[in-house]
């Protein structure tokens, strides 16, 4: 009898900066949890071949030289699972055998890309894993696009950045503003728009929504409901061994005011709409970002 595809068991979407990495950190020591690694972003190049993906910088980047200099210091089945990463032509067939190896564990894909997905890719996802479980992690969207601003610049992932110098302090607000005002950085803070989007095919009882405020007050407590969400066994305290750890943290950095006063007048209206979602009607950090961009503004 053929058997059937082993996609994940759960995908959590987004949004970047939001404690994706954190959650991916901690989820994976779970014994009964297997991921191999993080941001698969299968669905976001659906169809690729190599010989197009080389073609994308990220692809050129430090996020290929990663996974090839894992390929010779790794155990041959993990290695294996690397080659077949890089060099297969991205297919439902393959994403699935990427978990085949799982057994009963439960399977997870922490790709934050997914949340800028278009519909008609979400309705692809729902037609071949309609059973998954869909987390999404929030932060204030203003904090966002800076601390996402901050990444692209110190790794000098954005062009618009390239051949800048010196502290993201000096960079001319209007070489700020089209990083912001970008699709790539848009999308990513356009909350309603991924929750009314995977939730036109995903049920409520599906998702789990959480905050970065949570992470940073109660680490523990937030993991374990992630836990109770996904059917994991609680180890306890000490079975979760990072997660009172920052994790792909920058240092602290203070938003310049003209910024927060620019990303609050850009965010306002999203932040107006995002109180009104069914999925986080009622919790508090929506309202407390949207007093702050409405104080920033006086």
């Amino acid at each position: 009898m053929e058997r059937s595809p082993r996609y994940p068991d759960f995908l959590c979407i987004g949004a970047q900066k939001g404690g994706t990495t954190w959650l991916y950190k901690n989820l994976r020591n779970h014994p009964l949890v297997c991921m191999q690694h993080k941001e698969v972003n299968y669905f976001n190049f659906r169809g690729e071949g190599v010989a197009s993906m080389m073609r994308l910088p990220s692809w050129q980047g430090p996020f290929r030289k990663r996974l090839l200099g894992k390929l010779f210091r790794q155990p041959w089945e993990r290695s294996r699972w690397y080659l077949r990463y890089l060099f297969r032509t991205r297919t439902d067939a393959w994403y699935a055998s990427l978990y085949a190896h799982c057994g009963d564990r439960v399977t997870g894909d922490v790709s934050p890309a997914y949340s800028t997905l278009p519909e008609a890719e979400v309705q692809h996802v729902a037609n071949i894993m309609p059973g998954a479980k869909i987390i999404l992690l929030l932060r204030d969207p203003v904090e966002r696009a800076w601390s996402h601003a901050r990444m692209d610049f110190n790794k000098g992932l954005w062009p618009g950045f390239r051949g800048l110098q010196g502290p993201i302090e000096g960079v001319p607000l209007d070489a700020l503003a089209r990083h912001f005002q970008s699709d790539f950085s848009i999308l990513r803070g356009s909350y309603t728009r991924m929750l009314r989007t995977w939730g036109t095919h995903f049920p409520p009882e599906r998702f789990f929504v959480g905050f970065k405020e949570e992470i940073d007050r109660d680490p523990l407590d937030f993991i374990e409901r992630v836990a109770g969400f996904l059917g994991l066994d609680l180890p306890g305290a000490d079975g979760w061994p990072f997660v009172h750890q920052r994790v792909n943290a920058m240092p602290r950095q203070a938003m310049p005011a003209a910024v927060a006063e620019f990303l609050s007048r850009q965010y306002l209206p999203e932040l107006e709409a995002l109180e009104k979602e069914p999925l986080v009607q009622g919790r508090p950090f929506v309202s407390e970002w949207r007093r702050r961009a409405e104080q920033r503004l006086g």
